[in-house]
């Protein structure tokens, strides 16, 4: 069991679900503190929203971000400004609308932070893929690249 989730930990997708996991047990406390003057109903309801929609966005906001990344352009600028921006607007649609649906009194509290964070995290993970992409392509161009023999090298080829 433990090597299971070592392995799980080390894929793509476990990093992901830990990551959403994390962030949704800090946000989701964060709201319920951020709420708990108006009561501890109020404050566990959009506790436990904010925490789901939480570990949903941080699951898909990834695959968003390389969506819309690699969907538009060559630069990796004008890829990386497209990405986070479509990806900034519809993830804070959701949330801005998901609380106002459930009522969120302290809005503004609950979700600034985390918007705030979140266009950190967002821009450290574009930067990281450009960097990634540029070594794939370095790395492309030097497989393709014809070996080019030295002197002693064609010389000991001419002599076997």
């Amino acid at each position: 069991m433990i090597k299971y989730l070592w392995a799980f930990a080390q894929s793509t997708t476990g990093r992901a679900f830990i990551a959403a996991t994390a962030a949704a047990w800090f946000w989701g406390g964060w709201a319920f503190l951020a709420n708990i003057q108006y009561g501890w109903t109020t404050a566990l309801k959009t506790a436990v929203t904010h925490g789901w929609l939480i570990f949903f966005l941080n699951l898909v906001s990834t695959y968003m971000l390389e969506y819309f990344y690699f969907k538009f352009s060559n630069s990796h600028l004008t890829r990386s400004i497209t990405a986070f921006t479509c990806t900034q607007s519809i993830t804070l649609a959701l949330k801005i609308g998901i609380h106002v649906f459930i009522g969120t009194p302290a809005l503004f509290v609950t979700l600034a932070p985390g918007i705030i964070s979140g266009m950190g995290g967002k821009i450290v993970y574009l930067f990281g893929l450009g960097k990634i992409i540029q070594a794939q392509e370095r790395a492309e161009h030097n497989a393709n690249k014809p070996m080019h023999l030295t002197d002693e090298m064609a010389h000991s080829k001419q002599q076997q």
